[in-house]
């Protein structure tokens, strides 16, 4: 176990990590429509990679940010949580310090393998096959674009990169 000196010290490290990936993305919001959002980048980010070290469900984890509540006056929902897997900027963001973090350990390139699936969204459908189906569908161009234009989701794909020397998992990501 680590001392809690050494965890203040790694969480300064990612706070400074999310503060360089921030800056080094230039967003312009061209449409001023909708409401503003309530939490920064920094905050979103910083929520999201919380939500993973507890290791807590969306709902669990707006549970346990009352305490956030009470200190920024900002109130965050489940649903808020569950908006920051799709956020665009968020995911860039997290890109950025992977980036950065692999630079500073010196990693400059690796040797790796990548490996993949897909998840069902409804019990109907096997991935197998369905792959298979569409595979057969793109022999044929004209009949695939108008099959595929109008397709809906229906499988979350996943997928890991793993390095080859050190057989350790370096990405992951779903789809």
């Amino acid at each position: 176990m680590i001392s809690f000196e050494v965890f203040i010290e790694i969480v300064l490290v990612v706070i400074y990590k999310i503060e360089e990936a921030i800056a080094s993305i230039h967003i312009v919001r061209v449409d001023e429509r909708g409401r503003k959002p309530e939490l920064s980048l920094k905050q979103k980010t910083i929520l999201l990679l919380l939500k993973h070290l507890f290791g807590k469900s969306n709902r669990e984890m707006s549970c346990i940010l009352i305490l956030f509540t009470l200190l920024s006056n900002v109130e965050v929902s489940y649903k808020t949580i569950e908006r920051l897997y799709s956020d665009e900027e968020i995911l860039m963001i997290l890109h950025n310090m992977q980036v950065l973090l692999l630079k500073k350990k010196g990693v400059e390139n690796s040797d790796c393998s990548g490996e993949g699936t897909g998840f069902g969204l409804t019990i109907k459908k096997h991935y197998a096959t369905e792959a298979q189906k569409l595979k057969e569908l793109m022999k044929d161009a004209e009949k695939a674009q108008k099959k595929t234009k109008n397709r809906k989701k229906m499988f979350v794909y996943s997928f890991k990169l793993i390095d080859l020397k050190s057989r350790m998992y370096i990405a992951y990501g779903t789809r």
